[in-house]
C-alpha cells in the first residue's frame, strides 16, 4: 500500500513547532522558566525545533517538485487515512516504485 500525506496535516504540525519555539524563546526572554536547568537548555531545544521544521519543509519543496518520493515525508501527524480523505485538500501519494528515501 502506497503511504499517503496531507499537505494541511504536514503545514499544521510546521506551524505547531514554529509557536513552540516562538513560546520557549519568550518564556525564555521573560525569565518565566520554572527552573535554571530548563533556562539552560531552552536555546538548544529552540534550535532543535527550527533544524526540524526547516527539514521538514525541504522534504516537502523535493518532493513537491518530483525529486524526492513523498513516501519519505510519511508519519502518524499526516497521514490521510482512507480514500473519504482524498476530497479534503491537497493529497501527496507515495510513489509505487523507486527509492522510499530521500537521497
Amino acid at each position: 500500500m502506497t503511504k499517503k500525506v496531507r499537505l494541511s496535516y504536514e503545514f499544521s504540525a510546521v506551524q505547531h513547532a514554529i509557536q513552540c519555539a516562538q513560546f520557549l524563546a519568550m518564556l525564555l526572554r521573560d525569565d518565566g522558566m520554572p527552573n535554571p536547568e530548563y533556562a539552560q537548555a531552552t536555546p538548544g531545544a529552540v534550535v532543535g525545533i527550527l533544524i526540524l521544521v526547516e527539514e521538514r519543509l525541504t522534504l516537502l519543496h523535493r518532493a513537491l517538485e518530483g525529486n524526492a518520493n513523498p513516501a519519505v515525508l510519511h508519519a502518524l501527524h499526516n497521514e490521510a487515512e482512507d480514500e473519504r480523505d482524498s476530497g479534503q485538500g491537497i493529497v501527496l501519494q507515495g510513489w509505487t516504485e523507486g527509492p522510499t528515501h530521500a537521497p
